[in-house]
């Protein structure tokens, strides 16, 4: 009967009350269908929807009993092992895999986490360096062009007015050399047979009493071929190339400037990139 509504006759047969209307309608009598007894009387009651609420709850609680029996025999399992060596190694093979499954799904979330703590820094680190460009940027490219501008003169030991007069100079000489073909042709030649050796003895700073011949006799003597920098080939562009600091350590000349032009925008003094130690540099063509 279920829930469906239930009428108790007078002859004790028990029917669905929507089922009997049907067929007295259907009938045009007033009779039992199954005893025929006639002038019956009814009852509406409702013992077969209590009874099929009590079946249905002690399914519900045998399904429940028997999943909690379950969950705790899996747990027992788990400390307790059988006692059949085959159904032993079974055992030992279940908590192996179960282990390292955990162990897997442990790492990946660790290096899920690490990932992203990487990927926050790399985006704090990217706009933190875009903020610094557009403050310091124009100050910077600003300094760093003073000071390739003073290492340039310091090459040629004059100020960068003297440098322009000197290279409109060196112009005229240079047309001067040209009409004079045979004395340009000697003095050539003589250039040529020096091979390697410096045009100019090289100074002795007297304010600081450094000797920068003994400065760069003892960088040479390292034998050092790569600038520290860049970790580029050191004579690259030549000897006129290179920045030769007074702790005998040696760069290449954008490298160094742009070096210090980094120190000074931060706010600290320009030290040595290798030892750390103040310096002054200068410049041999």
């Amino acid at each position: 009967f279920k829930q469906e509504p239930q009428v108790l006759l007078s002859c004790s047969h028990v029917f669905h009350r929507a089922c009997l209307s049907s067929f007295e309608r259907h009938a045009r009598a007033k009779c039992c269908p199954l005893c025929r007894a006639v002038q019956y009387q009814k009852k509406v009651i409702a013992d077969g929807a209590e009874a099929h609420r009590q079946r249905c709850a002690t399914r519900i609680q045998a399904a429940v009993r028997g999943w909690l029996a379950r969950r705790q025999y899996k747990e027992l399992r788990k400390h307790c092992p059988p006692q059949d060596p085959r159904l032993k190694r079974a055992w030992a093979a279940e908590q192996l895999e179960d282990r390292s499954n955990k162990m897997i799904d442990e790492m990946d979330a660790a290096r899920g986490d690490i990932d992203a703590l990487f990927a926050e820094l790399d985006a704090s680190l990217a706009m933190s360096r875009a903020v610094c460009d557009q403050v310091d940027g124009p100050a910077a490219r600003r300094l760093q062009e003073r000071l390739q501008a003073e290492g340039l003169a310091s090459v040629t030991g004059l100020p960068t007015s003297a440098r322009t007069n000197d290279h409109s100079s060196s112009d005229r000489g240079a047309s001067t050399s040209a009409a004079a073909g045979s004395s340009a042709a000697g003095a050539s030649t003589s250039a040529a047979s020096q091979g390697n050796q410096p045009l100019v003895r090289l100074p002795r700073d007297a304010a600081s009493g450094i000797d920068w011949e003994v400065v760069v006799s003892r960088a040479k003597a390292r034998a050092e071929t790569v600038c520290p920098i860049c970790i580029g080939h050191l004579r690259r562009r030549g000897d006129s190339g290179i920045a030769w600091l007074s702790c005998t350590h040696c760069f290449h000349l954008e490298c160094i400037t742009a070096f210090e032009a980094y120190e000074l925008s931060a706010g600290g003094q320009p030290t040595c990139p290798v030892c750390r130690a103040s310096y002054q540099r200068r410049c041999f063509g």
